[in-house]
């Protein structure tokens, strides 16, 4: 498993980054509390959105690399949902439609498929 990223997870009202700093451990992770707000005390579990569900981040002492806990289903229910994106259906802006003139008479348009104009 590799180390998390802040860019790893989907917005979550309850979870939020912690820098290496903040860990002691020399790998920031993401921290879920209950409550909310990003209070650092014996609420705040260590967490990692992996493979599309959430997890508690397990680290023995001694080890060195963090490793997967609990699954904590919970923690989805204060995911953000991102509205759809919108696609451009291309339709054109009423204000940029080119008005055509009528055609005066059909020969004087030239012909793209004519040899002659090779």
């Amino acid at each position: 498993m590799s180390t998390p990223k802040i860019g790893d997870t989907p917005p979550n009202t309850h979870v939020f980054w912690l820098d290496p700093s903040e860990t002691h451990r020399g790998y920031g992770c993401h921290a879920f509390h209950p409550s909310g707000r990003r209070i650092l005390n014996k609420a705040a579990v260590p967490v990692v959105f992996h493979q599309g569900t959430w997890y508690t981040l397990c680290h023995k002492a001694g080890s060195t690399f963090p490793h997967l806990g609990a699954e904590r289903p919970d923690i989805s229910l204060f995911d953000v949902q991102q509205p759809a994106q919108i696609e451009e259906t291309g339709a054109a802006d009423p204000t940029d439609v080119l008005h055509e003139e009528p055609e005066s008479e059909p020969e004087s348009v030239p012909d793209p498929e004519d040899d002659t104009l090779l």
